[in-house]
C-alpha cells in the first residue's frame, strides 16, 4: 500500500463518517500538486485564484438556449465569450503563479507543505495498518457483499416476475373453475304467468 493511488483508493473505500473523521485529525491522504501549494501560498497573503482547468466551458444548455432563441450566431457569440473568459482567468493564474514561485519565502512554504503532506500520508498508512482500519475495512467487504446478493435477488426477482404471473394467469382460469364454481345448479322457478 505505497502508491498513492491504492492510499486514494482504500480511503475512497471509507465510510463517509471514518473520512470525515480522518480528515479532521490530519489523517487523511493527501496528493501532492504544485499548484494546490501555490493556491494555499496565495491564500496566506490574501490573494484568492485558483488554478485555470478545462472546467471552464460552454454550457449545453445555455448553448440550447441560445441556439433557440438566437440562432447559431448566439451559440457562437456564448462559445467565443467562454473563451475569452477563460483566458482571463488562465491569464491572472499565471500571473500570480509567477509572482508566488518568484517569491523569496514560497522555497521555504513548499517545503513545509511537502512535509506535512508526507506526515499526513504516512499516518494515514499507519492508520490503514491499524485494527480499527482493519475491521471497518472488513466491515465494508461483507456490506458490500451482502449488498451485491440483495442486488442480484432483486434482479432474479425482476426478471422471474412476468414468468410467474404468467404462470397464475394461464393457471388461474382452471383454479376459477375448481375452486370458485357453485358446487351445485340453482334450482329456477318456473313462472306460471
Amino acid at each position: 500500500m505505497n502508491t498513492i493511488s491504492s492510499v486514494l483508493d482504500v480511503f475512497g473505500s471509507l465510510p463517509k463518517q471514518t473520512q470525515e473523521r480522518l480528515i479532521a485529525e490530519e489523517r487523511a491522504p493527501i496528493v501532492y500538486s504544485l499548484d494546490a501549494v501555490i493556491s494555499g501560498f496565495l491564500r496566506k497573503h490574501d490573494v484568492f485564484v485558483t488554478p485555470v482547468g478545462s472546467n471552464i466551458s460552454s454550457s449545453r444548455v445555455m448553448s440550447g438556449v441560445m441556439g433557440g432563441l438566437g440562432g447559431p450566431l448566439a451559440v457562437g457569440m456564448n462559445q467565443a465569450l467562454t473563451a475569452q473568459v477563460k483566458g482571463a482567468a488562465l491569464q491572472e493564474w499565471t500571473s500570480w503563479k509567477q509572482w508566488a514561485l518568484s517569491h523569496q519565502d514560497f522555497k521555504e512554504y513548499k517545503q513545509n507543505a511537502e512535509t506535512r503532506i508526507e506526515k499526513c500520508n504516512s499516518r494515514f498508512i499507519l492508520w490503514c495498518n491499524s485494527q480499527e482500519a482493519k475491521d471497518i475495512i472488513s466491515a465494508q467487504k461483507k456490506e458490500q457483499k451482502r449488498d451485491s446478493r440483495s442486488l442480484l435477488f432483486a434482479c432474479f426477482l425482476i426478471v422471474l416476475s412476468p414468468f410467474i404471473v404468467s404462470v397464475f394467469i394461464m393457471a388461474g382460469d382452471d383454479l376459477n373453475k375448481r375452486f370458485f364454481a357453485p358446487a351445485a345448479p340453482v334450482p329456477q322457478l318456473k313462472n306460471d304467468g
